[in-house]
């Protein structure tokens, strides 16, 4: 199932033209012309830490009207524009860009599955499109309304695109299969022009992933063991360390900012009886992060984080319904 390879569900379905997205948008996010050329640094005032308190934390849900049961919000650049999908009345998923309250579809026209899961600040959306037989790995411009598909892997019908760097470098895997079953699955690098496949040491599962990449080349992502737990890496160049959260089951990686700090998800165990947790990792230290503060808040599961610490994802109440959030963080 792909639900195993991101442990999460990154399933979009939608079926409104690009041009009118770009042309709803345009106005609305601060995409600066040149920002290819002004260094992040420049543009974001970025915090070395982030304390557990939830106090530091304002949450504010992504509702959708037209949600059935489930809402997602996969990712938020340091613009604050987020990306996130929902499932209709008819059980079809339907992605959609999110800002300041302002909510527009976002889907490929030539497919009929479209699964995007990153943005980052040159206004890049990233993510797969096509059939359930056939996914390609996709970037949409949201400053020209264009998708651009990047080369498929031979023997792979399956092709997703997981993060995309300011300098254009993405990570991602190819699976066989189809979209509901994807298995015998490779993790590959970008580099703008061609691919490099992965490897983890000391593992025979098929599944290598890598899901982020931030501006410094730093990777981070996941692989199964033989006994069917999930582990974190770090790689930086041929460096790589493993990121396991003490204690846990498994740890799941969702995202890594650019002064490299990586955002966690600790499950221990049978998530019926056990909480998960969410920790902030930083040179070795794991800081725990505050749960959604609903009442009805069962699990609360990160998914994506900016450089300027807010953070998103979903949160679950007693009766497994997914609920979008985005949790910004607040001047000390």
């Amino acid at each position: 199932m792909r639900s195993v390879i991101a442990i999460v569900t990154k399933l979009c379905a939608a079926m409104v033209a690009a041009l009118l997205l770009t042309t709803s948008l345009s106005g609305q996010v601060p995409l600066n012309p040149r920002a290819g050329t002004i260094k992040p640094e420049m543009q974001i005032k970025r915090s070395d830490h982030l304390g557990p308190a939830r106090d530091k934390y304002r949450f504010q849900d992504i509702d959708v009207e037209e949600a059935q049961s489930y809402t997602a919000i996969f990712d938020i650049n340091n613009w604050g524009l987020a990306v996130g999908d929902y499932v209709d009345a008819a059980n079809n998923f339907n992605a959609f860009l999110w800002r300041n309250g302002d909510r527009k579809p976002l889907a490929d026209p030539t497919g009929t599955l479209t699964n995007m899961v990153k943005v980052n600040d040159r206004g890049l959306v990233i993510g797969d499109t096509g059939s359930i037989a056939v996914q390609h790995a996709a970037v949409f411009k949201l400053a020209t309304g264009t998708w651009t598909l990047l080369p498929d892997v031979a023997g792979k019908t399956q092709n997703y695109a997981m993060d995309m760097n300011n300098a254009g470098r993405g990570v991602g895997q190819a699976c066989e299969g189809d979209w509901n079953n994807p298995m015998n699955c490779v993790g590959w690098m970008w580099d703008g022009n061609t691919y490099t496949f992965t490897n983890i040491p000391g593992t025979t599962s098929n599944y290598t992933g890598p899901l982020a990449i931030n501006d410094r080349g730093q990777v981070v992502g996941q692989y199964l063991d033989d006994g069917g737990h999930m582990h974190t890496y770090l790689l930086e160049h041929s460096k790589m360390t493993i990121l396991d959260v003490p204690g846990a089951s498994d740890t799941v990686v969702n995202d890594i900012s650019s002064s490299g700090e990586v955002i966690l998800d600790a499950l221990y165990g049978d998530l019926s009886t056990n909480p998960n947790q969410n920790f902030l990792w930083r040179r070795g230290v794991y800081t725990p992060l505050p749960n959604h503060p609903d009442p009805a808040a069962v699990h609360t599961f990160s998914l994506g984080m900016n450089d300027r610490g807010d953070w998103c994802g979903r949160w679950f109440d007693e009766n497994w319904v997914s609920h979008a959030f985005i949790a910004f963080r607040q001047s000390p």
